[in-house]
């Protein structure tokens, strides 16, 4: 297949038009987890995606796919990993989703992040019409997003405490498992990584530090861990069976 930067040479790659070049510049940037499907229609949400790509390569924001964006498209995709041990084939894919997602961070003032925008309006149902703004609380969002990316169903709300009513409740915690835990004002939930070398869970989630990031968490904070309908139940649960990762910042960008 051509390169991107080589069909856009002379011809710059404009919003509101149908092409298969379209196609190939969203699932580009699909493999970079902006939430784009290939349909092939440059429309709002791959917009959207351009400009936030542009930003993150120091490129000019101006939503048009030229020689800098298209040569910055074809270089090989960079996945963030934390363990080997964690990430490989066994994996659950919604926490695959949000591992490649660490770094996403909100908008800074006013401004709002059109990632995490775009990621609200992949769940559909509710949390597409009620979440506009960056500075909502998201943690439940993004694991709405990591489940519906991958062809599973969640549970349409806002509120992180209600994906204690995810499809099946596990008697301890899991390797993908969905996790709540209680705190003042209300709730928080994220997706279960592993353990530490400190007896602490470890945790991918969104809005944790105003992104998506691993934290950590005593195991008596957790309320609940549960499982999506639709993929086949973890072989092992308990504490003792999460892998042991590390802890600490993956990147610069997570920090």
């Amino acid at each position: 297949m051509p390169t991107i930067s080589s069909q856009v040479k002379d011809n710059p790659l404009k919003p509101n038009t149908t092409s298969d070049l379209v196609k190939q510049v969203q699932l580009a940037l699909a493999a970079r987890h902006y939430p784009l499907l290939g349909t092939g229609y440059f429309g709002p949400a791959t917009s959207d995606a351009v400009k936030a790509f542009q930003t993150s390569q120091g490129l000019p924001v101006t939503g048009v796919v030229g020689i800098d964006t298209a040569q910055a498209l074809d270089k090989p995709v960079t996945v963030v990993a934390m363990e080997k041990s964690t990430i490989d084939i066994t994996t659950p894919p919604w926490l695959k989703t949000a591992i490649e997602s660490i770094g996403i961070a909100e908008v800074p003032g006013k401004g709002d992040n059109p990632v995490i925008l775009a990621m609200a309006k992949a769940c559909g149902g509710n949390i597409a019409k009620t979440y506009h703004h960056d500075e909502i609380a998201w943690c439940k969002m993004f694991t709405e997003y990591c489940l519906v990316k991958n062809g599973l169903k969640g549970v349409d709300s806002l509120w992180a405490l209600d994906n204690a009513k995810l499809g099946t409740k596990l008697k301890g915690p899991a390797l993908g498992a969905i996790a709540c835990k209680k705190r003042t004002g209300g709730g928080h939930t994220f997706i279960i990584a592993g353990r530490d070398k400190n007896g602490r869970i470890v945790g991918v989630g969104g809005n944790q530090g105003d992104r998506v990031s691993r934290a950590t968490f005593t195991p008596s904070e957790i309320v609940s861990s549960n499982w999506p309908d639709g993929y086949t139940l973890p072989a092992k649960v308990g504490f003792s069976s999460l892998p042991i990762v590390d802890s600490a910042p993956l990147s610069k960008r997570e920090v």
